[in-house]
């Protein structure tokens, strides 16, 4: 990943997928901190923010604008990430910015797989875990044109979206329990397991130049698809009629 020395100074959080990391450019210098622990993003986002600001040595009012992965990815993580990062934009006025997750890691790709987007033979097709077989995604050409909006796709029962005379790149979080279910002459595992603050950067950058700022009392998380609670497998049955009381004349 490269980016202009003279950029000015981003902050990158995401908290899309189970790991939760942050990333700061200044300069030509680059600052991380990654998460090694499933889901943690409650604990550790603000303490990892102050830290990769701290080695930076850089203060909120210092920074250009501060990138938060959109989406999507797990709900929780969504909801934290962006609760976190609206408290910072408007405490200190700083610029917020939406970076769709499956552009990011499609770039990603790009970058792991030394692919060009000169090259007009390839597509992309990040996935994001879903749980079960079921993953996010999406299809991107080269130079992370995408060909379609985010989907939920079930593994088993149909494949994501493969441009007919392309070859498809993959990764993500979703993408190893694709292996055994793609045929190797269309399909390439690339082997980077989860999207990173840092990949978020470049576009950052790109929508920084084009004054792509959010509103923050209006803009969410890009979810896909709607919330499903399920009752704990640990929940009285008594409080799961006090819940539904129509469920005890059914049984």
């Amino acid at each position: 990943m490269s980016m202009p020395t003279n950029s000015p100074n981003f902050l990158a959080v995401e908290s899309s997928d189970a790991y939760s990391s942050v990333a700061i450019w200044k300069d030509d210098m680059l600052c991380v901190r990654e998460s090694t622990t499933h889901n943690d993003h409650a604990e550790v986002l603000t303490t990892m923010i102050a830290s990769v600001l701290d080695e930076a040595s850089l203060s909120l009012s210092d920074l250009a604008a501060i990138g938060i992965s959109q989406g999507p990815g797990s709900y929780t993580g969504l909801r934290i990430g962006y609760a976190t990062v609206k408290g910072l934009c408007f405490a200190s006025g700083v610029p917020l910015i939406a970076v769709p997750t499956l552009a990011a890691l499609a770039g990603a790709i790009e970058r792991e797989a030394n692919l060009s987007p000169q090259d007009d033979n390839y597509c992309c097709v990040p996935m994001i875990d879903a749980r079960r077989m079921e993953v996010y995604t999406q299809t991107f050409l080269p130079g992370l044109q995408a060909v379609a909006e985010p989907y939920p796709c079930i593994l088993d029962e149909k494949f994501p979206t493969r441009l007919a005379d392309r070859h498809a790149y993959y990764a993500g979080s979703g993408a190893e329990k694709a292996r055994r279910l793609f045929p190797a002459a269309d399909w390439t595992f690339v082997d980077y397991p989860t999207v990173r603050a840092k990949d978020l950067l470049p576009i950052l950058e790109a929508r920084y130049l084009e004054h792509l700022f959010e509103d923050l009392a209006y803009t969410e998380p890009l979810y896909v698809k709607d919330f499903e609670a399920t009752p704990s497998r640990r929940t009285p049955l008594c409080n799961l009629r006090a819940a539904h009381p129509d469920s005890a004349s059914a049984e």
